[in-house]
């Protein structure tokens, strides 16, 4: 919602359609010999794009910090997270973030969800991001085309597993919407850095070392092709399936089951707390799906060259993951109370079910 609890209108989502249209064409560019050419000599100066990529972050972080300035004292978003359809209610001022000084101001940002000629800047960032992913991964395969003559299998595994990442990302806009980064996340250095940099330069850095290699020396065997992607597919379905049953209790907070009827959406009795399916195997089973993608994205880079460097992926998971969940689970209790206990007792577990 914005200032006024009024909920923006989100008419027009199309970021699917967009990242399939931007793959196309990356796609005829790779199929084309001087195109090809061309995006391997761009991949050839992957330092230069990462710095200008940073520039134009700052830039735009810049910016930002100076429009959220020019917002009246009185209408700033001096609070926590803003209204939402189901608490249209505008929250009161908090005295910690109307005192933050000029860099956490630039670090987290002053606006929940601007707007620049219409378009939702953090919807377009997002795209950004994905369509940054994309082009990566498609100067890498180009890149291994060119010096070697063909594609490898490994190369081929992580951009399919990648780009159902970006396709599967894009397909979901509409559950994003109702998600922690729409509510209670600014526009600021953090986020616009995140999408313009982070995303699109590092998520997809286990191409990096199978670009540089040869497929007739090293690459993955077609049952290891298989197994990654199986691998895959399975925390893609937790990850996926956590989300959308969340998602369909906020839609419909009244019914009792949902994929069509094989899921209980059982909650804990006087909250909004889910305690079965996805949300019954562990209290953030949605994290660990994450986890077990990225190491799959890991395998093809490290079973084909036997590189480190893309199990930077999932190690960034698990740090970011495990503090994270300890949070939630605090603001959760003291949200909750005792409701929260029970929770945590009739789903004892963290993230992996039966262990942590």
């Amino acid at each position: 919602c914005d200032r006024r609890g009024k909920p923006l209108r989100y008419d027009r989502l199309n970021g699917f359609r967009v990242c399939a249209l931007f793959t196309g064409i990356l796609l005829l560019c790779i199929l084309a010999p001087s195109s090809r050419a061309g995006l391997a000599r761009l991949a050839a100066h992957f330092s230069e794009l990462l710095f200008s990529a940073n520039i134009l972050g700052c830039l735009a972080s810049a910016y930002f910090y100076w429009r959220g300035r020019r917002v009246p004292e009185n209408l700033r978003d001096d609070y926590e997270r803003c209204p939402t359809r189901d608490r249209p209610q505008l929250p009161k001022p908090d005295p910690k973030v109307k005192a933050r000084g000029l860099l956490a101001d630039l670090f987290c940002g002053l606006e929940f969800n601007p707007r620049v000629a219409g378009i939702d800047v953090k919807m377009f960032l997002y795209l950004v991001g994905a369509m940054g992913v994309l082009l990566v991964l498609a100067l890498n395969a180009a890149y291994q085309i060119v010096n070697n003559g063909t594609v490898s299998r490994a190369m081929f595994t992580y951009c399919l597993m990648m780009t159902f990442f970006v396709f599967e990302y894009t397909w979901f806009e509409e559950p994003h919407l109702y998600t922690y980064d729409l509510f209670a996340e600014k526009v600021g250095w953090k986020l616009i850095w995140g999408c313009m940099v982070f995303f699109p330069f590092l998520y997809p850095m286990g191409c990096f070392p199978i670009a540089d290699s040869d497929p007739a020396t090293s690459d993955i065997s077609a049952a290891a092709s298989c197994a990654s992607f199986s691998l895959y597919l399975l925390g893609w379905v937790l990850t996926r399936g956590a989300n959308m049953q969340k998602f369909f209790s906020k839609i419909d907070p009244d019914a009792k089951t949902c994929f069509y009827g094989l899921v209980s959406q059982r909650k804990i009795p006087g909250t909004r707390i889910l305690c079965a399916g996805f949300w019954g195997m562990a209290r953030h089973v949605n994290y660990l799906g994450e986890i077990i993608q990225a190491i799959a994205l890991s395998l093809p880079g490290y079973l084909a060259v036997n590189s480190l460097i893309p199990w930077i992926y999932p190690l960034y998971y698990v740090a970011l993951f495990i503090p994270r969940e300890r949070d939630d689970d605090q603001l959760c209790r003291n949200k909750y109370g005792n409701k929260w206990d029970e929770y945590c007792r009739q789903v004892p577990y963290r993230i992996v079910p039966g262990i942590y």
